[in-house]
């Protein structure tokens, strides 16, 4: 799927019978989900683009996600510009891109630094925290991306979800549960694509944030 902001390009080589070739302008289109009015704020290298709330929604925003990529200690901040777009609710964000998964609330696109994430204005503080996963994600490649190949889906998750803060109440809970009933996912499954559903994949980044936090805590 496209994501909302990243621009296509292409161009045509045209080649008769003759041998001559003729390669056409590079031409552009911005796909941009016009569903919304979208307002925008930025602030260093990340902007922010909201179309449910106040004016100054973003710039609260951007105030509440400083202290989160922080916590990672990765010793180096955003450098490529970063466009965010704050959908109201998560069937908003579905309805801008192709296949997702029915909990989808977030997605980073990575090749083109745009993520996209629901949170409420009503609820800001509650779900300001997606906002911090995303980016972290978009961070951590930024410092990995490489030609041989990406992290462990563990890693990259578990760091993203360890940015956030401690974890949510059910992702406590689907941990606790599953350590009581010696139900654990094995590391080797959680180096792939998560589960589908809702109580397999809260699982899923409930482990892989543990396993990072005792990584961070254990050896810095």
């Amino acid at each position: 799927s496209i994501a909302p902001g990243a621009t296509a390009w292409w161009r045509w080589r045209i080649e008769d019978e003759e041998g001559r070739a003729y390669l056409s302008p590079t031409q552009e289109l911005a796909w941009e989900d016009e569903r919304f009015q979208w307002q925008s704020f930025s602030q260093g290298n990340i902007t922010l683009y909201w179309y449910a709330g106040e004016d100054d929604f973003g710039k609260e925003l951007a105030q509440a996600v400083a202290g989160g990529l922080a916590s990672l200690e990765l010793g180096r901040e955003l450098v490529q510009p970063i466009r965010a777009f704050i959908y109201a609710d998560s069937e908003d964000v579905r309805g801008a891109i192709l296949f997702a998964q029915e909990w989808t609330g977030g997605l980073a696109f990575g090749s083109h630094n745009i993520l996209l994430i629901a949170i409420s204005p009503e609820r800001q503080p509650e779900e300001v925290t997606g906002l911090v996963h995303e980016l972290a994600h978009l961070l951590v490649r930024e410092l990995t991306f490489n030609c041989f190949g990406g992290l462990p889906t563990w890693l990259s998750e578990g760091l993203a979800t360890y940015a956030e803060g401690p974890l949510a109440s059910y992702q406590q809970s689907a941990l606790d549960e599953a350590v009581a009933a010696d139900g654990l996912i094995t590391l080797r499954s959680l180096s792939s694509s998560f589960p589908a559903g809702h109580g397999g994949a809260s699982l899923s980044y409930a482990q892989s944030q543990s396993l990072v936090a005792y990584l961070i805590d254990t050896y810095g």
